[in-house]
């Protein structure tokens, strides 16, 4: 009996952290987009963009589809994209992962809908602002 009470309490300790915006490595996750609809998460990422400030050095977790581009570039740009309820347009928000991974060997194939977790960082140019996840971890993939 009392090893069924420890073995509650610790499921549901670890229920509270999984469900509380925390992620691998109890990291706080600040804006959880994984958790809103398709027209929630297509508004956040369309703010993010013109407001970037807002979101830098936040910690993001977003779930959609992931997508490649490795043609015409000095490296590959890799990004989570989500689309409005009505399916029409889309959003995304590229991602830099940690570590040394390469592709296409240590990521998902192309619109596999996967989740990620990363600082949120805005590069301007003067001419465009790139918005996206640095130090990124994928969580899932499916």
């Amino acid at each position: 009996m009392k090893i069924t009470k420890k073995v509650g309490l610790v499921l549901m300790i670890l229920l509270v952290f999984t469900q509380s915006g925390f992620c691998a490595g109890f990291q706080k996750v600040d804006v959880d987009l994984s958790r809103l609809s398709g027209i929630m998460v297509y508004s956040e990422v369309y703010n993010m963009m013109f407001e970037p400030e807002k979101y830098a050095g936040k910690t993001v977790r977003m779930k959609g589809m992931f997508y490649a581009v490795t043609e015409d570039r000095p490296r590959p740009v890799f990004a989570c994209i989500v689309q409005d309820a009505t399916a029409c347009c889309m959003q995304g928000l590229e991602f830099r992962l940690k570590g040394n991974y390469k592709y296409p060997k240590d990521y998902p194939p192309i619109f596999s809908e996967i989740t990620v977790v990363g600082t949120f960082f805005y590069e301007n140019d003067g001419w465009f602002v790139n918005i996206g996840l640095k130090d990124a971890v994928l969580e899932a993939w499916k």
